[in-house]
């Protein structure tokens, strides 16, 4: 009766098949599993369209002025930002959590932020409304959040794309 040993392969027909494998890995999935960390890719998403809203922002301030006062008097845009921002959160939280001492940490304190701030759309949207009117009732707070955008857009760009 044969043994349960002889029917399992050798260690060392495994160890072949595992380097031959590995060297049958396409170049290209080489590239994408060293360069695409999640904080990467999540900055070479996030930060090109944080530069270019904080752009906009400063180059077309009367517009987004209008934007900011006509959606926190809107429940409808408050809700369905909501539903958009919370999916998003918990997308980067699933994937980029971590409370580093790097620049990473920053994709973490966004996913955190759009997670709390779909949330909090969707469960108070009259909060949302009265903090908003406050928040952009002076234009130099439109201003401030356009920097603040703008430099961490840039800062992603460069994390996310330096490598």
């Amino acid at each position: 009766m044969p043994s349960i040993a002889s029917t399992s392969p050798e260690p060392s027909a495994r160890s072949r098949a595992d380097k031959r494998d590995a060297s049958e890995e396409v170049p290209a999935q080489r590239v994408m599993n060293r360069v695409l960390d999640p904080a990467v890719f999540i900055a070479r998403l996030i930060g090109p369209v944080f530069v270019v809203v904080g752009v906009s922002i400063l180059l077309n301030e009367e517009i987004y002025t209008a934007i900011a006062i006509e959606s926190v008097h809107s429940p409808t845009l408050i809700y369905l930002s909501g539903l958009l921002s919370l999916p998003i959160g918990i997308a980067i939280l699933n994937v980029q959590r971590a409370w580093t001492a790097d620049w990473r940490v920053i994709v973490t304190v966004l996913g955190w932020l759009f997670t709390i701030g779909g949330v909090i759309r969707i469960l108070l949207p009259h909060l949302t409304a009265a903090l908003g009117g406050r928040m952009f009732a002076g234009s130099v707070a439109l201003q401030v959040v356009a920097v603040i955008v703008l430099i961490v857009g840039g800062l992603l760009c460069f994390e996310g794309y330096r490598r």
